[in-house]
């Protein structure tokens, strides 16, 4: 069993995950505006102006997501946490809700120094590695990227 509080160090991968995928998704759209924007500045400057236009835009839409990102994790904040890992589930008890994760159907990932838990492709848990015992951090390990179901 794994008590334990989130803390703001303990997102810190989660975050740079996130500030990663947001700039692999929006570099392309800010890159061909521009590049739009500059092949047409002498042909059409009123098309390369709304080219302009849509990179600023883009520019300031990812710059904002990536200033709200942390406030995102922030959820995982909202007090003490329980983790207990049986033999055929993983029971999640926090303030925000409870969950049961049945073993045959999760997938375990690891990012930097948090577990993640995952059912049917999409993050379910998260749990920090500084809480959990060496017995349950083998347990995941052993876990690592398989689901039965």
């Amino acid at each position: 069993m794994a008590d334990f509080e989130w803390t703001t160090r303990d997102a810190v991968d989660l975050v740079r995950r996130d500030r990663i995928l947001l700039l692999r998704l929006g570099s392309p759209a800010i890159m061909a505006s521009a590049v739009v924007g500059w092949w047409l500045r002498y042909s059409a400057p009123v098309w390369a102006a709304a080219c302009f236009g849509m990179t600023a835009a883009w520019v300031v839409s990812v710059w904002s997501q990536m200033r709200t990102l942390p406030a995102r994790w922030q959820v995982l904040q909202m007090g003490p946490v329980t983790v207990t890992f049986g033999e055929e589930e993983v029971t999640w008890l926090a303030a925000h809700g409870t969950r049961v994760l049945r073993w045959e159907a999760l997938e375990v990932r690891r990012l930097g120094a948090t577990w993640i838990l995952l059912v049917k492709g999409h993050e379910a848990a998260f749990v920090p590695n500084r809480c959990l015992n060496a017995e349950e951090a083998a347990l995941l390990s052993h876990r690592l990227g398989k689901a039965k179901g």
